[in-house]
């Protein structure tokens, strides 16, 4: 959110309706082991509720601040079958990341 705020002057386009696309990759839910491979950073839900804090309170300021923001999806992405492409010898054990 400071991002959004302090990051870049946003009164200048203001007169203009502007759009503000918007892009939550997935680096804030999975990180890649030393080996390549990739894991979930957490087994439980507080950080998918923290981006959708996150995303309320950015969508929020923006509509405030007379803007239009889009949010662009991230794609569905497997962890198993990344990780079966990245040659891990057991890439089941992902399945439960997936679900």
């Amino acid at each position: 959110m400071d991002r959004v705020k302090q990051g870049h002057s946003l009164d200048r386009y203001k007169r203009r309706n502007p759009i503000i696309f918007l892009w939550f990759g997935t680096c804030d839910l999975t990180k890649k082991t030393q080996e390549g491979f990739a894991e979930l950073n957490r087994e439980d839900n507080s950080i998918v509720e923290k981006l959708t804090e996150t995303y309320r309170e950015i969508v929020g300021y923006l509509h405030r601040e007379g803007f239009k923001p889009i949010i662009l999806e991230t794609p569905y992405y497997s962890i198993q079958f990344w990780n079966s492409l990245k040659g891990h010898t057991n890439p089941e054990i992902f399945k439960h990341s997936d679900e």
